[in-house]
């Protein structure tokens, strides 16, 4: 069974993603593209790699596709405009 929790949202993106694991839920995520449109996901994180600062997840985005895509997403953000919420 999936998860979605949309009532916290947090700037923190380490503890969005600490969260997101212990609780076994799905990270809601928006951001604003290059068009300056917002564009929304979610992923779940199955693993983590540390020494190459990766995370492994499965992505989703209903506007897309109603199947979810295997990820590896490195851990470095640099957009200040990425809101995420567990």
């Amino acid at each position: 069974m999936i998860y979605y929790w949309r009532d916290v949202v947090m700037k923190n993106i380490e503890l969005v993603i600490s969260e997101s694991i212990k609780r076994g839920k799905w990270i809601d995520i928006s951001y604003i593209n290059n068009l300056g449109e917002t564009t929304y996901y979610w992923i779940a994180i199955k693993d983590i790699d540390l020494k190459r600062k990766l995370l492994f997840a499965s992505i989703f985005n209903d506007q897309k596709s109603l199947d979810s895509l295997e990820a590896t997403i490195p851990l470095l953000l640099k957009n200040d405009n990425t809101n995420l919420s567990y």
